[in-house]
Parts: structure tokens; C-alpha cells; sequence
């Protein structure tokens, strides 16, 4: 499961993230809204100048990243959203944890607020990148 941080983090920089995005030993989960959550960055100036890219360089990284993940419409995580809305720190992580309990499966995120909750384990990029070595 990848949070929408992460991606937003990986379409900034040419970083670590950016390499585990598109690394073919990890399989990525999502909730479908990620598509939009994401998408509305790669016109974002602040992001383009970030980035020191186009908003249609990103949208083709962006794309890139999308290929590579297996995304969740609502219904298919509806049974575990009301468990999801009693976990959540904040509304927008709601899909994320839901998808998670559904696929029992960890979220990568650096979000650290994820972590307040004990049901879905919460994998950030550095311990993603020492579990790969």
C-alpha cells in the first residue's frame, strides 16, 4: 500500500522514493482516489518548480508510478471502512487504512500520524529501504 505522500515525494525529487516507485520487487496497492489526490500536484507551479520539471513531465512520472500500482475502487474496501474511520488520525487516511486491512497488507507512508493507530503495520522509506537489502 502506497500513501499519496510517497508518491508526491517521489515526483519532487530524484531520490530513493523515487526508485522504490518503479523497483519490480515491490507490489503497490492503492485506494483509486490516489489517482486524483496525486494528479492535481502535477500542475501545481510550486511543485513544477520543485520538481524543475513541466506539468507534463510530471504527469508522464506520475503515470509511470500509476502503472505500476493495483488501484482500489470504494466498494471493493466498503467492509472495512467504518474500521478505517475509528482508526484514522485524519479523514483523508481513511481509504489508505481501509485498503490495508482489506489486502493485510503494511502502508508505506512517512506520515507519521499513521503510526497512532496499532492495526496496520506503517512502513516508512527508510525501513522500506532496509527491508529490501
Amino acid at each position: 500500500m502506497v500513501d499519496a505522500n510517497i508518491i508526491i515525494a517521489g515526483i519532487i525529487r530524484d531520490s530513493t522514493t523515487r526508485r522504490l516507485l518503479t523497483d519490480p520487487r515491490l507490489e503497490l496497492i492503492a485506494p483509486a482516489a490516489l489517482m486524483e489526490e496525486c494528479g492535481k500536484y502535477a500542475h501545481d507551479d510550486e511543485v513544477q518548480r520543485k520538481a524543475g520539471m513541466s506539468g507534463e513531465q510530471l504527469m508522464s512520472l506520475l503515470n509511470t508510478f500509476f502503472n505500476r500500482i493495483e488501484f482500489f475502487p470504494p466498494s471493493s474496501y466498503a467492509e472495512q471502512f467504518l474500521q478505517a474511520t475509528k482508526l484514522a488520525v485524519h479523514h483523508e487516511d481513511t481509504s489508505y487504512i481501509a485498503v490495508a486491512l482489506k489486502s493485510n497488507c503494511p502502508i508505506w507512508t512517512n506520515d507519521l500520524d499513521m503510526s497512532r493507530q496499532d492495526k496496520v503495520e506503517i512502513v516508512s522509506t527508510s525501513k522500506l529501504v532496509e527491508l529490501l537489502e
